[in-house]
């Protein structure tokens, strides 16, 4: 079985877990907090801490890659956190300083997205440790679509 490390980045805390990819066995789930202050740095070392710490306690399961979600907006193409107020970021590598730090292939992508798809592929709330930045979203056969605007 094949296993993929999830990073749940948030303005408070930190949260990285080691999922089967078939969803049947989650383990090393280790959280922290964020703690912006300390400069986008300190909390990328911090996420690599946590994934190595968590990948530990996977026990030498073959590890594929890396999930971050990362509050936006974010350019997931390029891995680049646009802009985050609640973290000081604008113009974040994330993805790639992740992947180079857990020499890991890593992917991007809105903790909104990543919250409801975790609902769509695991469902009725055992999936989600979404924390203050749930959206609107739907799920149409596997694309998310967001919330309009209120604006």
């Amino acid at each position: 079985m094949r296993y993929i490390v999830g990073i749940d980045l948030g303005g408070t805390n930190i949260v990285v877990g080691t999922v089967a990819e078939d969803g049947s066995e989650l383990v090393g789930l280790v959280s922290e907090p964020t703690l912006p202050e300390q400069g986008g740095d300190a909390v990328i070392a911090r996420i690599v801490k946590l994934a190595r710490a968590s990948m530990a306690a996977a026990g030498g399961r073959e590890i594929v890659g890396v999930g971050i979600g990362s509050p936006g907006p974010l350019d997931t193409k390029t891995g680049v956190v646009i802009l985050t107020p609640n973290l000081g970021w604008v113009n974040m590598p994330l993805r790639d300083r992740v992947a180079d730090g857990l020499k890991l292939p890593t992917v991007l992508d809105n903790d909104a997205n990543c919250a409801i798809y975790g609902e769509w592929w695991r469902g009725s709330g055992r999936a989600s440790g979404a924390g203050s930045s749930w959206g609107g979203r739907s799920i149409t056969a596997p694309r998310t679509w967001p919330a309009k605007s209120a604006t």
